[in-house]
């Protein structure tokens, strides 16, 4: 495992795949988790789209995050070339217990990057255990 220069340790770096829903078919953000003593951090890149347009929604457990497109149905004409995705966005993540998910905070950056902080539970933090001899 690798450390960005904030001290957090990278976890995961997953890549986009198409998702069928009965919505339709989203693509995966990419995202990259990371995890300090007091957090975790998704990062998930959403280039082109604002945050009037995503949803986060925390349910039985499940962290959804969509992400919308409006306003291109002029540019979904078939392309002889595309340089960008012009699908909309979801990926769906299992919060564990050791998350409190009251306190989620969201921050879309400038770079098309939404940052989601999912605190820890005060009391699930992990504790070293000392060994005796006998």
């Amino acid at each position: 495992m690798s450390t960005n220069g904030e001290g957090k340790k990278r976890i995961s770096v997953l890549t986009p795949e198409n998702e069928m829903t009965a919505a339709g078919t989203f693509r995966t953000p990419r995202i990259a988790i990371l995890e300090s003593p007091e957090e975790f951090v998704v990062k998930a890149e959403l280039p082109g789209i604002g945050p009037e347009d995503i949803d986060i929604k925390v349910d039985h457990g499940r962290l959804v995050l969509e992400a919308h497109r409006k306003g291109l149905d002029a540019e979904r004409l078939p392309a002889v070339v595309r340089g960008r995705d012009l699908d909309d966005y979801r990926r769906t993540f299992t919060i564990g217990r050791g998350i409190d998910a009251s306190h989620l905070r969201a921050v879309m950056n400038n770079d098309g990057v939404l940052v989601l902080h999912l605190p820890k539970r005060q009391d699930h933090h992990a504790r070293l255990v000392a060994i005796t001899e006998n």
